[in-house]
């Protein structure tokens, strides 16, 4: 349960914030062992945590940057209460801000790291909070987090990359449908009427755009409605297992599309396994947390077969030789690698080879769309203008004759 507290301090200082406790005679018991006066104590409701309504949405370069800054003043020697209360400072958004308050006082009143981060989900994810368990437990968390910072700032210029690549083709495919539609709606209506003034016989191509255009003025709203109730209920049968599975094994068999996402997913897997097997979890942890990074329920599939084989016994690079969804060449280095007794750092190298791989095909795919893009936007044009002058064409050689 979580209550709402005000104290007062030694100094005479008004302090509020939030602590979780069994029941209130705890909360005040866990107020007073800091020198506190307990002015008031008012138990909270627990809600669902939704991240857009619960606040909890915190920018990732604030998160690469909270947790770098952490790791700096953890080494220098700062407690980790001292060091949060600083970062809260340093934040420049609210929601964080709100956070590491109620870490901090989470922390005053005798909850452990872990337990701490565990709080915020929609912050620090699963595999984050493993992380942190590992560096406690070794008593290496600053070199933990310094790597953990720079597995989360690889994955944001990744995406970052992903991003920028498909933004212009995009906004292109956006702005095509976007003349088509006003084509059809206020431009082609104008020349309907003139047609039929003329009353002259129309080609099929006209016809057909003309046919569209009534469809489109009458139909609109119902195709508009359709469109955005077709995408909501798709993402809700995406987000079911059995629909997350068909839709990722799709994005793995598009021509082109499909040898992107198995690069991306293959980075992922790399960086995070690096993270992880440095910081010292145990290999059945680390298959546990990878598998739910990665975002595909073909490699999450694959990674529990690998871990359940590993629980019995065999080597993770032989379980992983049965897998298809994996190179050959990761398997080949992670054989080297457990052989070496250097997996951690195999499995980062293979991570930066994953990365440039990403983004040298994401600059190919970008050029490779533009052109395709602009050509599909000129046949467009081509065929509307088509539908437009051949009757006018005609016309012209009928008066002619």
């Amino acid at each position: 349960m979580r209550f709402k507290y005000v104290i007062r301090t030694k100094e005479g200082k008004r302090e509020r914030g939030f602590i979780d406790s069994t029941d209130e005679k705890t909360a005040t018991a866990a107020l007073r062992r800091r020198g506190t006066y307990v002015l008031s104590l008012t138990s909270q409701l627990q809600t669902l945590q939704i991240p857009f309504l619960s606040g909890e949405r915190v920018p990732k370069k604030e998160q690469i940057m909270f947790t770098r800054q952490l790791a700096v003043m953890i080494k220098s020697g700062l407690p980790i209460v001292e060091s949060l209360s600083g970062l809260e400072e340093q934040t420049s958004s609210k929601a964080f801000q709100r956070i590491i308050n109620g870490m901090v006082s989470d922390l005053k009143g005798g909850m452990g790291i872990e337990a701490t981060f565990l709080k915020h989900p929609n912050v620090f994810p699963r595999y984050y909070t493993n992380v942190l368990r590992a560096g406690e437990k070794s008593g290496k968390l600053e070199e933990v987090l310094l790597r953990l910072a720079d597995q989360m700032e690889n994955d944001y210029q990744l995406s970052s990359r992903i991003r920028g690549a498909m933004a212009y083709p995009l906004l292109i495919l956006i702005a095509l449908v976007g003349v088509v539609i006003l084509m059809l709606v206020f431009v082609i209506p104008q020349l309907e009427t003139i047609f039929e003034d003329v009353g002259a016989d129309l080609p099929l191509i006209t016809r057909a755009v003309l046919a569209l255009s009534v469809f489109t003025r009458k139909y609109i709203l119902i195709l508009v409605a359709l469109a955005i109730v077709g995408v909501w209920a798709l993402r809700r049968f995406i987000a079911t297992p059995t629909g997350g599975r068909l839709w990722d094994r799709l994005k793995l068999r598009l021509p082109i599309l499909g040898k992107l996402v198995r690069l991306i997913c293959m980075a992922r897997f790399s960086r995070t396994m690096s993270t992880l097997v440095s910081a010292g979890l145990p290999l059945l942890d680390i298959f546990e947390t990878v598998k739910d990074v990665v975002g595909n329920w073909v490699y999450h599939d694959a990674l529990e077969r690998i871990a359940h084989q590993v629980e019995n016994g065999v080597q993770v690079s032989v379980a992983m030789r049965e897998e298809k969804a994996f190179p050959p060449v990761i398997t080949h280095l992670m054989a080297v690698g457990e052989r070496s007794g250097n997996l951690d750092y195999v499995l980062s190298n293979i991570a930066n080879f994953f990365d440039r791989e990403v983004e040298q095909m994401t600059k190919n795919l970008a050029s490779l769309l533009e052109p395709l893009l602009m050509v599909v936007m000129g046949a467009g044009v081509a065929l509307v203008v088509a539908a437009v002058l051949m009757p006018i064409y005609n016309l012209v050689n009928l008066q002619g004759q």
